[in-house]
């Protein structure tokens, strides 16, 4: 890992959240140690998604009790309940319903962390969440933002989550109280920012909605916390920065595919091998239903399988990353009126209608963990009530790819778990594993 510390002193240069990827982050949701967390670090976002329609659902943990510890007119408990209200005042102001509030109610900085007794149970209820609100995406203070419950947060997050959604870092102090071991590395996270103009005004409405910490509303402890007018200026900016984490191994580019192709046109053996025979066999075999009327192949390579799978399919579009191998492909189903071929690559591009069968053999492992996790997401809403996803993969290691076949599927099986997706069918052969999933009427 790079020890470089991740340069942010120049916003505008780090590479944007576009509007179209945002919203595929799909039902959402905003984990906040305290109650302002969630409007200072990610009000902007919580904003563009409501606007958009995505589901937003904010989760504050601890109850923020420590801010005025002397104060005689807001003990804890009536403070609890101001901050609380607060909260749900500020989420309205974004576009969040109060029932998609909730609070788990754990002492000021006391959130659980690894080893403490009550770390299993506040993974447990975040998790709960993921699945009864399909939750795709995940917002959590930065890592080592330098609070004790910002970085138990993530750490619930992390385990909550288990590698199957799309988590997004956000600093609250690092830019305040941070130390030098507390920044992001270049070789850790990428830094990202999202522009939130169009809703800036939302976000200074929502975090002036918490009014214990950003007025004299409470004037009897002066030992409380406030935030000054520094802090909030630097929250109240065009843009909001998020730190994603670096895969080990990316995405394989399109370059990779094409040197493959041109040093062999048929590089796996796809037309010879008696292994591929007879994965092909199964996998045709697997299929639930006689016909498909709108089939999509993602990754057809040479169009080998697309040949068998174009006599149970009325319609079928067949993509590929790399056009010598599309070309091979037209060659060889070129009397099959009823396919098309496109070049397409995952996740940045698919198919602009719905399916009723979508095939993805052999290619899913080509995708890093954070690219499969929005492909998964597309590839869902695009299929069908009643529809199937067939996933079959190779399961050996191969060094070059960022994902096995069995990662492939798990995360799959993770995603599924959160969707209304049925595993119809599993099958696994000695380097081999087939899985077919049905979406719910």
């Amino acid at each position: 890992m790079e020890s470089e510390r991740l340069n942010l002193t120049a916003p505008d240069e780090l590479p944007e959240i576009t509007g179209s990827e945002l919203e595929s982050c799909g039902p959402t949701l905003i984990v906040a140690p305290h109650a302002d967390d969630e409007s200072l670090g990610c009000g902007g976002v919580i904003a563009l998604l409501r606007r958009m329609s995505v589901p937003v659902t904010i989760v504050v943990l601890s109850d923020g009790t420590l801010s005025h510890p002397n104060s005689v007119k807001y003990p804890p408990d009536r403070l609890r309940v101001l901050r609380e209200d607060e909260a749900i005042d500020a989420a309205a102001i974004l576009g969040v319903e109060p029932n998609a509030v909730e609070f788990f109610g754990y002492l000021d900085r006391s959130v659980p962390a690894p080893g403490s007794p009550q770390f299993h149970e506040a993974v447990e209820c975040v998790r709960k969440i993921l699945i009864e609100k399909k939750v795709s995406a995940i917002f959590v203070p930065w890592r080592r933002d330098p609070h004790p419950d910002h970085r138990a947060a993530f750490e619930i997050v992390t385990a909550a989550s288990e590698g199957n959604h799309r988590i997004f870092e956000y600093p609250i102090w690092l830019g305040h109280l941070a130390e030098d071991a507390d920044a992001p590395m270049t070789g850790e996270v990428e830094a990202v920012r999202v522009d939130i103009s169009g809703v800036l005004d939302a976000k200074r409405q929502a975090i002036q909605a918490h009014r214990s910490q950003t007025t004299g509303l409470i004037d009897d402890d002066p030992e409380a916390f406030r935030l000054g007018p520094k802090i909030l200026e630097s929250f109240a900016v065009p843009y909001e920065i998020f730190f994603r984490s670096k895969p080990a191994k990316g995405t394989l580019s399109e370059d990779y595919f094409e040197q493959v192709y041109s040093a062999n046109e048929d590089p796996w053996d796809f037309e010879k091998s008696d292994y591929e025979a007879a994965k092909y066999a199964a996998t045709i075999d697997a299929l639930p239903s006689a016909k498909y009327e709108n089939a999509l192949e993602i990754g057809c390579s040479i169009g080998v399988l697309t040949r068998k799978l174009a006599d149970r399919t009325a319609r079928l579009l067949s993509t590929d990353v790399s056009e010598r191998a599309l070309d091979t492909a037209r060659k060889k189903n070129a009397d099959a009126g009823h396919i098309t071929f496109r070049k397409m690559s995952l996740p940045g591009e698919f198919p602009d209608e719905t399916f009723d069968l979508i095939m993805v053999s052999e290619v899913a492992y080509y995708l890093d963990e954070p690219d499969w996790l929005t492909a998964m997401q597309t590839i869902f809403d695009h299929l069908r009530p009643n529809g199937h996803i067939v996933l079959v993969h190779w399961l050996p290691p191969v060094h070059d790819y960022p994902q096995t076949g069995d990662e492939v599927h798990d995360r799959f099986t993770k995603f599924a778990e959160t969707k209304p997706l049925n595993n119809i069918r599993s099958e696994r052969a000695e380097n081999y594993r087939l899985d077919v999933w049905e979406r719910l009427a």
